[in-house]
């Protein structure tokens, strides 16, 4: 592929991010979320290859953009820091493999429930309910997140919904 030459890094500093991608046939798919404190573009950086996905923001979001030199110089100086971004990325990578496995199989609620208990570990802010899903989605994002179709996702929100598993709230999971 063509080389980017200054691809750089952003340092999410303030809100939420939606991290999408195209499918073979043109399809917007949801893939992961990104929030204050996470980095985005730095396999590009890295590796300067095209971005391999579109990082959006969901809410109000003030990002640090990082040049890919500063940023080549900063893990140069700082090899703990580099450690530090080897195991972020192992991390991202293997929730990728980990998410391509377990949404590979199982009923639409068992996806739901897998999608839920992830977002409930990683950004589940504590409420009088259980846990508040503080960023904003949709059942068409959630359903893309669960390797599921929309109707299904609804489905199992109904199925949850009637257990008392989860309440729900416009773009709001608890």
């Amino acid at each position: 592929g063509k080389r980017q030459s200054n691809a750089g890094v952003y340092l999410l500093v303030s809100g939420c991010a939606k991290v999408t991608g195209n499918t073979i046939d043109g399809k917007l798919v949801m893939l992961d979320i990104r929030v204050a404190g996470d980095l985005v573009g730095e396999f590009a950086a890295l590796d300067a290859a095209p971005r391999s996905s579109t990082v959006t923001a969901a809410t109000r979001l003030t990002a640090r953009l990082i040049q890919q030199s500063e940023f080549h110089r900063f893990l140069d100086d700082r090899p703990a820091v580099a450690r530090a971004m080897s195991r972020s990325i192992t991390l991202k990578l293997r929730f990728s493999t980990s998410r391509r496995l377990d949404m590979s199989v199982g009923p639409a609620e068992v996806r739901l429930a897998r999608v839920l208990a992830y977002l409930s570990e990683r950004y589940g802010v504590p409420c009088p309910e259980g846990l508040l899903i503080s960023v904003p989605l949709s059942q068409g994002e959630i359903a893309d997140l669960a390797g599921s179709s929309q109707p299904g996702i609804q489905r199992a929100f109904a199925y949850l919904r009637r257990r008392r598993v989860v309440l729900t709230r416009y773009r709001h999971q608890v």
